[in-house]
């Protein structure tokens, strides 16, 4: 399921495709993990607490303490994403990079997805598409992780 400005954008009668609703949630899962806790005035609990990679380096309770919050925003506020589970990935000493996977039902099928959730030394978290796949199905890698991968090397 899209979010009601993408449907309303889509053409009538286009079916609905795997991809772009995994971009879909990928893209209001960056919007919500880029609002500060607080920050909403509809919601005081949406959004992420101010994070710095720095101050996060070696903390490895406090990056997990970030994955339980980060899990618990996907719960709330992105009810296509089920059975979210969040970890540590990488830790960088300009980034810290979250590993993030979870089922979309798409129709009568599901999608396994999996994303990268990086965020940077001035708090702007981007979330990247891994792979995703339907269930028993080989996984489709994203162009646009590639990308982003091959920038930050």
């Amino acid at each position: 399921m899209m979010r009601l400005l993408e449907r309303l954008a889509q053409q009538p009668g286009k079916k609905q495709d795997g991809e772009e609703v995994v971009n879909s949630v990928a893209n209001h899962l960056q919007q919500l993990f880029n609002v500060r806790h607080g920050s909403c005035v509809v919601r005081k609990d949406m959004g992420l607490p101010v994070i710095s990679p720095l101050s996060l380096r070696g903390e490895e309770q406090q990056q997990h303490q970030l994955c339980r919050i980060i899990q618990q925003q996907i719960k709330l506020f992105e009810p296509r994403l089920i059975q979210a589970k969040v970890s540590v990935r990488k830790e960088d000493s300009d980034f810290l990079l979250f590993q993030l996977q979870g089922g979309i039902p798409v129709g009568h099928e599901s999608l396994e997805v999996h994303y990268l959730i990086k965020v940077d030394s001035d708090s702007i978290a981007e979330v990247l598409v891994q792979h995703f796949q339907y269930q028993d199905s080989l996984p489709i890698h994203s162009k646009q992780l590639q990308h982003a991968l091959n920038v930050t090397r």
